[in-house]
């Protein structure tokens, strides 16, 4: 297998109806929960009123800050955790797409580190020793943040998108209930594809990658890319199991590798253009693959068995 290193301690749980059928993980987490959401879509969804129903279960109490937007900025999560503290909370959930769920990272890291005393500190100070559990409900198939050490925020100084990363990025514990994300407009279930899309491409490639890393990164095209051909062509009856389990392969996948530089620029043309986050780096995609085949032919063949197709028939696919 050669030599790699890979962490990865998240408690994973799936399937339908899993988070109710799972109460008692809550409990074990504390007895005061912050639930960290958007204004609307995890409530639509069914997972808000899931989690309630999974905390009234256990007996955990627990109060909802909903002020989450796209994109979320750190002034947001530091005033959820100020919030949170206020509440008496002693653990996080985090419930809805990677915003949401990046967001919940973020309040856990404020709330962990009580000397923070600015938003820009999780960017400028070391983080502190972990005490507040965090527990996410994954809502989108596309980011993998139930399963990655990574945060991304919006620095509320100038609304650049930025990253923190470590163990207390972590979940303790992520729900994967693909039943959530059948209501999602067909242009968030195409944009959270190619991001998925993305991070398994950009993993597969990577400098970082190993044989595990690339392992995760083709079982993701395998499930995503025909899921991409039939939004194409205008097919309705889509899995939405497979767009999530591509979603977690991907994660996994770029957990160990990190992204490459269609995630960079990509950001930009979010920032400045508003422009859907998957959108957004698959910009970049046919140059980045162009590039891999350039340096790294040993891994093409590989790749075009995992996707099905030739180059150039996957670069019109995700124009």
């Amino acid at each position: 297998m050669g030599s790699f290193d890979s962490f990865m301690p998240v408690k994973l749980i799936s399937g339908p109806g899993c988070v109710v059928k799972n109460a008692d993980v809550f409990r074990g987490l504390g007895a005061r929960a912050m639930i960290v959401t958007g204004a609307g879509s995890a409530k639509k969804c069914g997972a808000l009123g899931d989690c309630a129903a999974a905390l009234e279960k256990c007996g955990v109490a627990y109060e909802v800050f909903d002020g989450i937007t796209q994109n979320p900025y750190t002034a947001d999560c530091f005033r959820c955790a100020r919030e949170a503290r206020g509440y008496g909370a002693d653990f996080v959930i985090g419930i809805g797409g990677g915003s949401p769920m990046d967001a919940a990272k973020a309040v856990a890291i404020y709330l962990n580190n009580p000397c923070f005393s600015d938003p820009a500190d999780i960017y400028e100070k070391p983080h502190g020793t972990v005490r507040y559990p965090l527990a996410l409900i994954g809502t989108t198939a596309g980011t993998g943040s139930e399963v990655t050490g990574v945060s991304v925020l919006t620095d509320s100084r100038d609304g650049r998108k930025r990253s923190v990363h470590g163990p207390d990025c972590y979940a303790a514990v992520s729900f994967c209930d693909s039943g959530y994300t059948a209501l999602m407009p067909r242009s968030v279930t195409v944009s959270t594809a190619l991001d998925a899309f993305a991070h398994a491409a950009e993993s597969y490639f990577a400098s970082t990658g190993s044989l595990l890393s690339r392992t995760y990164a083709a079982k993701a095209l395998e499930l995503v890319v025909p899921e991409l051909r039939g939004m194409r062509g205008g097919e309705s009856d889509l899995s939405r199991d497979r767009l999530y389990d591509a979603s977690i392969f991907a994660g996994l996948a770029i957990n160990i590798t990190g992204t490459c530089f269609p995630h960079t620029l990509g950001y930009v043309l979010t920032e400045v253009y508003n422009v859907p986050h998957g959108r957004a780096c698959t910009a970049f995609a046919p140059a980045f693959l162009e590039r891999a085949g350039e340096y790294r032919p040993d891994l093409v063949p590989g790749f075009i068995d995992a996707v099905g197709m030739s180059m150039e028939e996957l670069c019109g696919l995700i124009r």
